[in-house]
């Protein structure tokens, strides 16, 4: 038996518990009895699947809001914890600012609320046809089987498309209860699943089940053991969200893939010396300012090494400067120096002190720049994916456009940093400094 009262419980104390979170309202219900579920069948004229009545002999409906304590809409009193109802159509007036909400109406509001004028119409004609998922249905009759039964958001909600089968479909409404099509199709125990891995908070929804046409695709579903770690929502990492882009969401996989290897490779290869340097910085200055600027970078895979291939403008004067896999000392002299478009690629640059130095459109991917110092430097349009930057510093650095995809950015300074346009798919941000 799935103990969705324990659980639910649970999910609202960590919300509780956190510092920047206010949970203003967490209220069950007593338990639907069983003449109440056997009603909605017999109107139904079908069984329930067990999933959803599991949950509705726990608690006949949920509701729970909470907000961030940084919302500007927040305010100290008006979210003061409360355990007491409120009304189900709470959340389709006026404008409510919660971040988090999760509005389950009781079984038979759930199953059998008439919703004409806010979901349906007389206008409506079974003449025009809608199409949802492989059928095909009249435009009235499509409408009159949607039956919102989580009404968390006042521009979206949660709904059952009764199509005669005990499990029915669960869609995302959007736009005011408007449109029904543009949703992933799911079910009620994945749903369930969904909100407790994501603890109702309710952008999670949009951005998981919002696809146009997606009623057309294959249903999702999302049981327990599908939210492993990556996929549970972490308020921490959320919160990093509006600083770093895309920072809540993982990475691209990094499977047959070893960047630890490629930065042993290059920590045990010959550190380059001083006069190297010079030729390699030469004959880059030649290649630049002979038309080899402006060209775009991409990777090879080889044997789970990771290989940078430069296509840009054909040019035939200087030499590109080429540090893939090559030991960068700290005692060399790198502040300052002009190095756009130059492959890093799996280089070892630990400490190194890159400040004021000109790195933009260079490729350091799979790259080990722990402590390493970017301060005041350009790094835009720069490639860091998968390299190690533990404690690296980009005081005031331009990082526009700059890709940290899955890289360890564990005690990495930002402060004063340009981050317009970064990203930050799957990157560690643990102790960061901004």
């Amino acid at each position: 038996m799935e103990d969705y009262l324990v659980r639910f419980g649970k999910m609202v104390e960590d919300l509780k518990n956190h510092p920047k979170i206010q949970v203003s309202r967490f209220h069950t219900f007593p338990p639907a009895g069983i003449d109440q579920i056997r009603k909605v069948e017999q109107q139904l004229g079908y069984e329930l699947h067990d999933s959803i009545k599991e949950f509705y002999r726990q608690s006949n409906g949920l509701q729970l809001l909470w907000i961030f304590k940084h919302n500007e809409q927040f305010d100290k009193e008006a979210h003061n914890e409360s355990t007491s109802p409120m009304d189900f159509d709470r959340q389709y007036y006026d404008y409510h600012p919660e971040d988090g909400a999760i509005f389950i109406r009781p079984i038979e509001e759930a199953f059998l609320m008439d919703w004409q004028e806010r979901i349906y119409f007389d206008f409506m004609k079974n003449s025009e046809n809608e199409k949802f998922g492989n059928r095909e249905y009249g435009l009235l009759d499509f409408h009159q089987r949607i039956k919102p039964f989580d009404c968390f958001n006042k521009y979206y909600d949660m709904a059952f498309f009764l199509d005669g089968t005990g499990n029915p479909p669960v869609i995302l409404g959007d736009d005011h209860q408007a449109c029904y099509t543009d949703s992933r199709i799911t079910d009620f125990a994945s749903y369930m699943e969904f909100i407790l891995a994501n603890k109702g908070l309710i952008q999670r929804r949009k951005d998981f089940y919002a696809e146009y046409a997606g009623h057309q695709k294959e249903k999702i579903k999302t049981p327990e053991s599908y939210f492993d770690k990556e996929k549970i929502l972490d308020i921490d990492r959320f919160l990093l969200k509006d600083i770093f882009p895309l920072s809540e969401q993982a990475g691209s996989s990094t499977s047959g893939l070893n960047s630890t290897l490629m930065q042993q490779m290059s920590a045990s290869a010959k550190a380059l010396t001083k006069p190297q340097l010079k030729s390699m910085l030469e004959k880059h200055h030649v290649f630049l300012a002979s038309g080899g600027a402006g060209g775009r970078w991409q990777t090879v895979h080889v044997s789970g090494l990771v290989l940078g291939i430069y296509t840009g403008p054909k040019n035939k004067e200087g030499e590109q400067a080429n540090f893939e896999r090559k030991n960068l000392p700290p005692r060399l002299e790198w502040a300052g120096l002009d190095l756009p478009f130059a492959n890093f690629c799996g280089c070892h640059a630990k400490r190194v002190d890159f400040s004021d130095t000109d790195l933009s459109h260079s490729l350091m991917t799979d790259a080990m720049l722990d402590e390493t110092i970017f301060a005041d430097a350009n790094l835009s349009h720069v490639d860091f994916s998968r390299a190690s930057l533990k404690n690296a510093s980009f005081m005031n650095a331009n990082l526009q456009d700059a890709d940290f995809e899955n890289c360890d950015l564990t005690g990495c300074d930002f402060r004063g940093a340009n981050l317009e346009d970064s990203r930050f798919p799957g990157a560690i941000l643990k102790d960061v400094i901004y």
